[in-house]
């Protein structure tokens, strides 16, 4: 027969490091998430800023009228509207980066290169058609010049994966 007998001092320090496991366990994948979304959102815009993603060109005349009124702005750069709407937002289970819905521009966009009349828009609308791209059919042909799906490419595998092992690495020490 064999028999365990366990000091209660030990049994107390044991049960004290896996509450720190536990603990560490729940808080850090949290904050891995906030930190890994705050990552993303500093790489997009970043991204956006030095058109590190090069894009189909305009057609002839909204370049025109981009350049007349606009000059020298990345793609998706118009009037700051789009860059300053990405947020970092807290989701059911964590965090996203992206636009949220319902946030409008200033207005006075163009999308044929006609003048700068433009009714205001949803932002998060014409992000998606700049990332995916827009069919025949009112407002006109648009073709993808994705930047969030690359990025988050580029994000995932770099920087992801040091936030992971980060992540490890804190429930780890928890241990000692």
């Amino acid at each position: 027969m064999i028999s365990v007998k366990i000091k209660e001092a030990d049994l107390q320090r044991w049960l004290f490091a896996l509450e720190k496991v536990k603990t560490a366990f729940k808080l850090w994948p949290g904050e891995m998430q906030r930190k890994c979304a705050t990552d993303y959102y500093q790489l997009l815009v970043k991204n956006i800023l030095t058109r590190k993603y090069r894009f189909i060109e305009y057609n002839e005349r909204y370049g025109e009228w981009k350049e007349k009124y606009f000059p020298a702005r990345p793609f998706w750069v118009l009037k700051g509207d789009f860059l300053s709407s990405i947020s970092i937002m807290k989701a059911r289970n964590g965090y996203i980066t992206g636009v949220p819905p319902g946030v409008m521009d200033t207005g006075g966009k163009s999308w044929l290169g006609t003048g700068t009349e433009g009714k205001v828009k949803e932002i998060a609308m014409y992000a998606k058609v700049g990332e995916f791209g827009k069919g025949p059919g009112p407002g006109g042909k648009h073709p993808p010049r994705p930047i969030f799906e690359p990025t988050a490419e580029e994000y995932a595998s770099g920087k992801w994966i040091e936030r992971g092992k980060e992540t490890l690495q804190k429930i780890k020490l928890a241990w000692s």
